[in-house]
């Protein structure tokens, strides 16, 4: 259009260049190239999450329970009266939309979300935290690389403050046949520490991979262990652990069970053998401390404490 004005004339460009006006945190830039749709689809995801995990229920069973972990189903009989006030009617809306992605809700399926356990002289325990609705694929594939890679370095790295946190590679012979021929008989440093060479764990075994994710005092403590009397001590470590938590055998072979645990936790650990006695001594914060599985207490057997370790 011409302008009266000045005599110049001004050429309207607007039809022919595209101008974006930029933004110092690229959130117009952002603006410009996402997925309406997306960004709803992911909002909604976002939002089901946390509603999702407002029916997540925890509770402690009184024992340990072999091969469960998270990301499996569990099943428990309930009655109708308990999703009523636990989970309202809600859940029915959620878990038909948003939550199609969940592999569905089922009454009396529960996924687990965590799963703990331990175990003392009161006894073994395993603490769950459930919910009715499985998790998203996606998560559950990223929890299941994550747990690979922590087991991965658990099975590569000692710990070093002297519990033995995850698992260090040992191939030894756990079972060596009879102790009496190598534990030694001298309460002193040197024969422990002779003694705590001798490897005879294996990473590979069942009382190994059952506890990769504990440190040595945690597996220990682990146990629900009574004493039994039997002249020999030649029953292996894995036979043993065929039946855990609850092992019940002899002085020798707790002995040397405890052995095998330290071993592949990479904890220094030595059996001695008293009068008519055999009990453990474990290198931790500095000192030989002693453990013995035989008792829940911390007596004395040839004028030695029987515990001082405190892992029974």
């Amino acid at each position: 259009m011409a302008d009266t004005s000045t005599g110049t004339t001004a050429t309207d460009t607007s039809s022919e260049t595209n101008t974006t006006t930029t933004s110092t945190d690229g959130t117009a830039e952002a603006a410009a190239t996402n997925d309406p749709e997306k960004n709803k689809t992911l909002a909604e995801i976002t939002i089901s999450e946390s509603l999702r995990e407002m029916y997540n229920l925890t509770f402690e069973l009184p024992h340990t329970f072999k091969g469960l972990h998270t990301n499996k189903f569990i099943y428990m009989e309930l009655n109708d009266s308990f999703y009523e006030k636990n989970y309202p009617e809600i859940i029915e809306k959620i878990k038909d939309t948003k939550f199609a992605r969940y592999a569905g809700f089922e009454k009396g399926r529960f996924f687990v979300e965590k799963h703990e356990w331990g175990g003392g002289i009161d006894g073994s325990y395993t603490k769950l935290t459930v919910n009715p609705l499985a998790n998203n694929y996606g998560t559950y594939m990223k929890a299941q690389q994550d747990a690979e890679k922590s087991l991965i370095s658990a099975m590569n790295s000692g710990g070093s403050s002297g519990s033995g946190s995850g698992l260090t590679t040992a191939n030894g012979n756990d079972c060596s046949g009879d102790i009496s021929s190598w534990a030694p008989k001298s309460h002193t440093t040197s024969a422990f520490e002779t003694c705590a060479n001798k490897i005879i764990g294996n990473s590979s075994a069942n009382y190994a991979t059952a506890t990769a994710s504990m440190t040595a005092e945690e597996a220990v403590k682990s146990i629900k262990h009574t004493y039994k009397y039997y002249s020999n001590n030649l029953t292996c470590p894995q036979k043993l652990w065929e039946s855990y938590p609850n092992i019940r055998c002899n002085c020798a072979d707790f002995a040397r069970l405890v052995k095998c645990l330290c071993d592949v936790h990479g904890v220094k650990c030595a059996i001695f053998h008293g009068s008519n006695h055999y009990w453990n001594y474990v290198y931790i914060n500095g000192n030989w401390e002693s453990v013995d599985l035989c008792t829940n207490g911390n007596g004395k057997w040839d004028g030695y404490p029987r515990n001082s370790a405190g892992w029974q």
